[in-house]
């Protein structure tokens, strides 16, 4: 048992494992089919854990030693997931470029422009 996950137990969210892992790679394909993948983020996920921090490497490295949010994200924050990170810099760009409406929806995991 490691001490940072000592007083928690993951049986429901192991038992998800393949569908999360197959989500996260769907995802990095379809980042990848429209050419936005920069590659694997450096700097934090420190046990190498796949498709976590993928696709979202920036100038940023963190640290990002927390558990909870493994990912350096270009925003200058840690995230969950290199989805989560997507997410908040899409939100950046539109802010950048008001014009061009990004609606990114956390709640569903669904990015639409």
């Amino acid at each position: 048992i490691d001490q940072d996950t000592k007083d928690r137990t993951f049986d429901q969210e192991v038992a998800r494992a393949y569908q999360t892992m197959s989500a996260l790679m769907n995802y990095i394909r379809s980042v990848k089919d429209f050419g936005k993948c920069t590659g694997k983020a450096r700097g934090g996920n420190q046990y190498g854990i796949p498709f976590v921090s993928d696709c979202v490497k920036s100038d940023y490295e963190g640290p990002c030693k927390s558990s909870d949010k493994p990912v350096p994200c270009g925003d200058h924050t840690c995230k969950a997931t290199f989805v989560s990170c997507l997410q908040a810099l899409l939100t950046v760009e539109a802010g950048k470029h008001p014009s061009r409406a990004v609606m990114a929806s956390p709640a569903d995991g669904t990015l639409t422009r």
